[in-house]
């Protein structure tokens, strides 16, 4: 892994952790999820995936609802299973690979808590 995706990691996760409140956090293996009050499936709403040059973000999206936008298409594409078992919403994954960023990817992180839950 890149140190730039690293800072980057970090970024990210100082970036969440005060914004939205009832977060619970942490460590799943090689990957960093984010639970809204209380551990589990349904109320999962962000897990950090690290690769090489990049972070892949999986979130729950929502794209027929009017509440839910991504103009810029990084959800776009292939729905996932694998984190998200239950709830509202369906499992998308988006990357990046940039500090200049992380402002759109905590729009979709931050659309993704309101559907978690």
């Amino acid at each position: 892994m890149e140190p730039k995706t690293k800072e980057l990691a970090l970024e990210i996760i100082s970036s969440i952790k005060p914004d939205f409140r009832d977060v619970i956090d942490g460590p799943s293996g090689k990957d960093y999820r984010f639970d809204r009050g209380r551990r589990g499936s349904n109320t999962r709403f962000a897990v950090l995936m690290l690769r090489k040059n990049a972070i892949s973000v999986r979130v729950r999206a929502d794209p027929p609802s009017l509440s839910w936008s991504d103009p810029q298409n990084w959800t776009n594409g292939k729905a996932y299973k694998g984190w998200f078992f239950s709830g509202r919403g369906e499992e998308r994954e988006f990357k990046f690979d940039s500090v200049e960023h992380l402002d759109y990817a905590m729009k979709l992180i931050t659309q993704s808590y309101a559907l978690a839950g």
